[in-house]
């Protein structure tokens, strides 16, 4: 799970439960009163995803939510879980009412793993990797 409190009734929460082996990704919206709740498109996925140990406990793993961060313009960025480690790198993009999946680069394979805006401005910048463990940095205004 990943919080993200812009103001006292402007609170975000992001990830996922799991039922009986199904997932569900969702994100609750708190305006002072009630708590909405916003389902991801197809493909979405909330968080940094399954990380996995090495070692003895190989097949176990932990989830790690990476980036929540409000777009400066009403909207959220989340980074979400990745579909394997050559996938498409994408981003989480909550504007107008409802989630929608970005392409970032769409010639290049990896993943987007941590994002963050620069304070005062509308720049937005997104670190992961790409082609097997090379760094991915991407930046947008």
């Amino acid at each position: 799970m990943a919080v993200l409190p812009l103001v006292a009734d402007d609170v975000w929460v992001t990830g996922y439960v799991e039922e009986n082996g199904v997932r569900k990704d969702t994100s609750y919206h708190w305006d002072e009163s009630t708590w909405r709740e916003d389902v991801l498109p197809p493909g979405g996925r909330f968080g940094g995803g399954r990380h996995h140990t090495f070692g003895p406990d190989a097949d176990t793993g932990y989830y790690a939510p990476d980036g929540l961060i409000e777009d400066g313009a009403g909207g959220l960025w989340a980074v979400p879980s990745a579909n394997g480690a050559y996938s498409d790198p994408r981003i989480l993009h909550y504007t107008n009412g409802s989630w929608r999946l970005e392409q970032t680069l769409p010639h290049v394979k990896g993943a987007v793993q941590g994002i963050t805006r620069v304070p005062g401005t509308d720049s937005v910048w997104a670190v992961g990797f790409r082609d097997g463990g090379n760094p991915l940095v991407i930046s947008a205004d």
